[in-house]
């Protein structure tokens, strides 16, 4: 979960001055159960308290909340929406694969200038992968897929099953990108390919420690099979304390790297930029205008 705070000036532009993530994981719950537990949603609640209270101190005037696919695909996922909005006053919206496709477009669109020519963006979540084709700055179309790395390792852990296995639950998978390419952009492959998520950030720096590379904040197709099998030699505990990885990274961003691969192999792309923005850009983005608009 993760919070952003900005102050928007003069020219309209929303400048983060405080952001953060907390460690909490609907997806776990969400995609083995089907449903919260208690204790998530006490965590969540949690969580959302803290942010409240950075909120209030910052005086923000406008603010937004959103749950993507953990929330969606949960039983009890009007609960939390009913916990939090009565325990912080915080008003949580669910909202579908499509509005995250677009804020995390909105996100990347206000990070780099995508005129004038053809993109991919991918958003790597815990539940799902969110596939969109842009032309000359304007969304095109959008692919979801069920591939985010926490219900993916749900899945695994249920089946008893490794996580070089992933490739058998992707399978059913390949092939849609290209569909969706040759449908939006005739099937010429896209200029340039964006990634967010904080897994593809992640792998975009885990080329230095593990294949000595210098620049970071890039995935190349051929980096992916040395990454792979150099994670699959560690366990999660290694991973921790090796790469300086959270637990809570460390044990998917293997099944990450795998789907990554996948969808890159897919898209006939050899090298995705991870500019660190996303869906809280978009937000930010989205509120912004709201503001300019009064």
């Amino acid at each position: 979960m993760r919070i952003a705070i900005a102050r928007v000036n003069g020219d309209g532009v929303a400048r983060e001055v405080e952001g953060w993530r907390e460690p909490v994981r609907l997806g776990g719950d969400a995609f083995a159960l089907g449903q919260l537990t208690d204790e998530t949603i006490e965590a969540a609640v949690a969580a959302f308290a803290r942010f409240a209270e950075r909120i209030e101190a910052h005086g923000a005037k406008h603010v937004r909340a959103v749950a993507t696919s953990a929330a969606r695909e949960s039983s009890n996922g009007r609960a939390l929406v009913s916990r939090v909005r009565k325990a912080t006053g915080i008003r949580l919206e669910i909202i579908d694969g499509l509005e995250e496709a677009q804020l995390v477009f909105a996100g990347v669109a206000s990070a780099i200038d995508l005129e004038g020519r053809s993109a991919l963006l991918v958003d790597m979540g815990g539940g799902s992968v969110e596939v969109t084709v842009a032309r000359n700055g304007h969304a095109l179309g959008c692919e979801t897929l069920s591939l985010g790395a926490v219900r993916l390792l749900a899945q695994l852990k249920e089946a008893g099953r490794k996580e070089a296995d992933v490739d058998e639950l992707i399978d059913p998978y390949r092939g849609s990108i290209a569909s969706l390419i040759k449908a939006e952009l005739r099937g010429q492959p896209p200029e340039i390919c964006l990634g967010t998520g904080g897994n593809l950030e992640c792998l975009g720096r885990l080329r230095g420690p593990l294949l000595g590379k210098e620049k970071l904040g890039k995935v190349k197709l051929s980096d992916l099979d040395p990454v792979i099998r150099k994670l699959l030699d560690m366990t999660p505990a290694q991973r921790t304390a090796k790469l300086n990885l959270r637990p809570d990274r460390a044990d998917v961003i293997t099944i990450a790297a795998i789907v990554l691969r996948m969808v890159m192999t897919d898209a006939g792309i050899a090298k995705v930029l991870t500019p660190g923005v996303g869906l809280n850009q978009g937000l930010l983005r989205q509120l912004a205008a709201r503001i300019e608009n009064e």
